[in-house]
């Protein structure tokens, strides 16, 4: 059995969203913390995808009654995410996105490529480690 586990922004909320909703604390996972997690996920032959859009994309799609943060929050959030896609890091957390992917007007969803970079990636990640996530479900 092979199985691959796909978690929406797992590690990568806290030290984000406690930045962008509680500025005056500090992150419920330390960067310590969150490099252990990261090197675990990483053993079982993770690999992170970021998705990022233009605020002017967010604004549109913006739900005020479906949403648990403000508009201001998801902005300032989605803003983080860039930057720590863009270099790899945030503050003191390492944070490497193996596919960065950004939405625009233009092209407000994900394209073709990028479907097609993923799908050769998770190719690679059979072919390389063809027991990852086979002996142990990772919930």
């Amino acid at each position: 059995m092979n199985c691959y586990v796909v978690q929406d922004r797992f590690h990568y909320s806290e030290p984000m969203y406690t930045a962008a909703t509680r500025p005056n604390e500090p992150a419920l996972l330390s960067p310590r913390a969150y490099d252990q997690v990261e090197r675990q996920l990483r053993n079982h032959a993770s690999f992170t995808v970021v998705i990022t859009a233009d605020p002017v994309l967010l604004t549109q799609r913006y739900d005020m009654h479906r949403e648990m943060y403000s508009l201001q929050q998801v902005l300032a959030v989605n803003k983080l995410y860039m930057e720590a896609a863009r270099e790899g890091r945030w503050g003191a957390y390492s944070m490497p996105a193996d596919l960065w992917i950004h939405c625009t007007e233009d092209q407000p969803f994900p394209q073709w490529g990028e479907h097609l970079q993923l799908h050769l990636y998770l190719n690679r990640l059979a072919r390389d480690f063809p027991y990852a996530g086979a002996t142990r479900r990772i919930a």
